[in-house]
């Protein structure tokens, strides 16, 4: 995961940084000298005001990473109350990223993740997604890496976190909800080009069940996506989630379609889908078949589409891009390429 402070900036200028401002200082005292020669007192006021640009400048920088929790924003939208909460995400897990996830998940701490697959927008819209559900349903985010699809960037390529390409502390702050990447929980080949084993079952690979949304609004029998669960070193065993699901009562103008995949994550929700034994489905199927974990709460795939079968991203406005979408920014890094 990328390290960066939470404000974002513009690119440098010249005089922005320590190297600019020397190169300034010496251009400022051989103007200072020459008036000093001409109009001496005109010189002293000169050279003040130049010592205290200086001051000013020097004042001015701060690490970008010194303190990332302690920047305010202007907030335009809030999910949560604005009652504190804590945003440093070493708080919700046990320590550096364990070769099981299990062993870094908090008790008393419930998540819920998802799987990624195609190319940057899809996988944008999957994190937003994401995160929207967490909020609503009162969970931390863990995000999924981006993992080079082969349809659109071929074989070689690396893996990157969401908070390499967007600001997201500065999305936690301003939507004041916690938000993990799987790089922080669990071990793996983080940022090295994707090799053939990355993309196959390991015997090493942990269990976990899952919901599948794919399966419902589709004829697909297969769930979404396997590339990540692989690259994680994760064997899911799937349970398709139920076709009709109401939407919870408290909840208003958001995706139908998110709001009947949160009503799985409440105890009551949970609890009437697996009475009606739903099907199942895995790679190699477990049996008994593990029912989806309620601590680590998964989806192989978030719709895209709302209850009609409507894009949202086709409209001029929707529920999940104005609350977390608009308060997506991209990185000083992105902003300076």
């Amino acid at each position: 995961m990328s390290t960066r402070g939470w404000t974002e900036y513009p690119a440098a200028k010249d005089h922005d940084t320590p190297a600019g401002l020397h190169q300034l200082v010496l251009k400022l005292g051989t103007k200072v000298n020459s008036l000093r020669q001409s109009k001496p007192r005109l010189a002293v006021g000169a050279l003040a005001a130049c010592f205290c640009f200086v001051l000013l400048k020097i004042a001015s920088w701060a690490p970008d990473d010194e303190h990332p929790y302690e920047w305010t924003p202007t907030r335009k939208i809030t999910l949560q109350s604005k009652e504190p909460v804590i945003l440093d995400p070493s708080f919700y897990v046990n320590g550096s990223p364990t070769t099981s996830f299990r062993d870094n998940l908090k008790p008393g701490i419930k998540y819920v993740t998802t799987w990624t697959g195609g190319g940057l927008t899809n996988e944008f819209i999957t994190w937003i997604n994401l995160i929207h559900i967490a909020s609503l349903s009162q969970r931390v985010p863990v995000i999924p890496p981006l993992l080079p699809d082969e349809e659109h960037l071929g074989r070689g390529g690396s893996s990157l976190d969401a908070s390499d390409i967007y600001d997201i502390p500065r999305l936690a702050k301003t939507l004041n909800i916690p938000i993990l990447e799987w790089s922080q929980l669990k071990r793996a080949r983080y940022y090295k080009s994707i090799a053939v084993a990355d993309r196959e079952p390991h015997e090493d690979d942990e269990v976990l069940g899952c919901w599948s949304a794919h399966q419902a609004p589709s004829e697909a029998p297969d769930p979404f996506d396997i590339l990540t669960a692989h690259f994680l070193h994760l064997n899911i065993q799937y349970t398709a989630s139920p076709l009709n699901m109401p939407a919870p009562g408290n909840v208003s103008v958001v995706n139908p379609q998110l709001t009947r995949l949160v009503h799985l994550l409440l105890p009551s929700g949970r609890a009437s889908s697996l009475s009606n034994s739903p099907s199942t489905w895995a790679e190699e199927l477990l049996t008994p078949v593990p029912q989806p974990d309620d601590q680590l709460a998964c989806f192989d795939e978030l719709p895209l589409t709302d209850a009609a079968g409507t894009e949202e991203w086709e409209k001029d406005v929707g529920p999940t891009w104005d609350l977390v979408g608009t308060n997506m920014h991209f990185t000083r890094r992105m902003d300076v390429l």
